[in-house]
């Protein structure tokens, strides 16, 4: 070890660590050595020409300041100077090598057990390389493994099957992340890219969105899917496809062909909207097609009280009262149609059954509840010795009343005019000779 120059003699720091009272010193090292902190310079060669950092040893606490006279950590290192600090230099063949940081333990004093490793990696064999990415490895079942890296681009990337990510992360913005995920581009079609590696067919990579159930276990709720179309890798063309969950059972809902052509996942087992979430217009070229194959009816009797119903149904000028309260009665448009509640009746009338025939349509529902997040989780924060500086607090919730229990009537127009062109032609028959 080198030697400190003090009151015109040199202080050999290791002799005085292990014999003070021989090697002559000032009574302020003694009372320094006492304290358990040991300070000198190193020196190039033996002589007095000092290096700028300034070593410290703490044999109380075990610590190491370089440059710091009083170190708070197992080793402390303080520089002045920018874009200083530790450089850890490769000096063996170039390729996928370079420095490594260890993180090591005892495990149960059996031995030093690598936990993890930071590595600096040049990217290609030559020495005139300025290229490098940095490689994050953990060690599960007694192997280190590869999990991730940083490329010379900045991209960070996971490389291990099955990796999550945990926590909030911010991509492209100095914001702090509102959400788990946070990411900002400024160029058009830049976003978020999920790649698939397998083999080529009907697959895909998919986005999976999950929940807990009651705290209960992990559960998948829904998933959007990319799927190649055929099985030629030179294609290009591939679909879009919407998954939920019902039953414990996830299946496809929605899917969107490379055409553009959207698709119900199931035959003629879903519907658009609903009682409660209606669609307000719908715009299209041509008219819905419905399906009247004979194969797939059973013919029923007909029945004369059913016209007789519908000869007493009138057709009516009404204006929505919607529209009435977000344009104003003047504002508001005419409309022509029946009212749902006249038809029943006059079904009823005839003695009939209006909810037999589906003519007439009746939905009710409960109140529709949402729960939402009044105030976020605060995970518990502690300092570097276990000391909890920001204590854990649950998230809080409310249920919110988004539509009021109740009923609404309808009728399929469709019915309702083949039935009024039936009873029509009932009549121009009776005034035939």
């Amino acid at each position: 070890m080198a030697k400190e120059t003090t009151n015109q003699g040199y202080i050999d720091a290791q002799a005085y660590a292990t014999d003070p009272d021989n090697v002559s010193t000032p009574d302020s090292l003694h009372q320094e050595y006492e304290r358990g902190i040991t300070s000198y310079s190193l020196s190039q060669d033996g002589d007095s020409a000092k290096l700028n950092s300034l070593l410290t040893t703490d044999t109380v606490n075990n610590r190491v300041g370089l440059n710091k006279a009083t170190p708070t950590d197992t080793f402390h290192v303080s520089t002045d100077n920018v874009d200083e600090g530790i450089t850890i230099q490769f000096e063996g063949t170039t390729g996928l090598e370079g420095p490594t940081l260890r993180l090591a333990a005892l495990n149960n004093g059996l031995g030093k057990i690598n936990y993890a490793k930071i590595k600096a990696a040049v990217l290609d064999s030559t020495n005139t390389t300025e290229d490098g990415r940095l490689e994050f490895y953990t060690i599960g079942n007694g192997s280190e493994t590869l999990k991730g890296y940083i490329d010379e681009a900045g991209e960070l990337v996971l490389t291990l099957s099955g990796a999550k990510l945990k926590g909030s992360l911010g991509v492209g913005t100095t914001d702090a992340p509102q959400n788990r995920i946070d990411a900002d581009v400024t160029a058009d079609g830049d976003g978020i890219k999920l790649h698939y590696a397998g083999s080529v067919g009907t697959q895909g990579p998919r986005l999976i969105l999950t929940a807990d159930n009651n705290g209960a276990s992990e559960t998948t709720m829904a998933a959007v899917k990319a799927a190649i179309l055929d099985g030629t890798v030179a294609s290009e063309d591939g679909r879009l496809e919407l998954y939920t969950m019902g039953n414990g059972t996830l299946t496809k809902k929605v899917e969107i062909d490379e055409a553009g052509n959207m698709y119900t996942g199931l035959d003629n087992s879903q519907t658009l909207g609903s009682a409660t979430y209606r669609w307000s217009e719908v715009f299209a070229g041509n008219g819905t097609i419905n399906t009247s194959d004979s194969r797939e009816k059973t013919l029923q009797a007909d029945d004369s009280k059913v016209l007789d119903a519908i000869d007493t149904i009138n057709i009516k000028a009404f204006k929505w009262n919607d529209s009435i309260a977000s344009k104003g009665e003047a504002n508001a448009r005419i409309h022509y149609g029946v009212m749902a509640q006249e038809v029943k009746s006059a079904f009823e009338a005839q003695g009939l059954v209006a909810e037999d025939y589906g003519v007439l349509c009746y939905d009710e529902w409960d109140d529709v509840i949402e729960t939402r997040t009044t105030k976020e989780a605060v995970a518990e924060v502690k300092d570097s010795e276990g000391n909890i500086i920001t204590p854990a607090e649950p998230a809080e919730y409310e249920d919110v009343l988004v539509k009021a229990a109740g009923n609404r009537y309808g009728v399929r127009y469709d019915e309702l005019y083949a039935l009024k062109v039936a009873a029509l032609e009932r009549k121009i028959a009776a005034l035939t000779p």
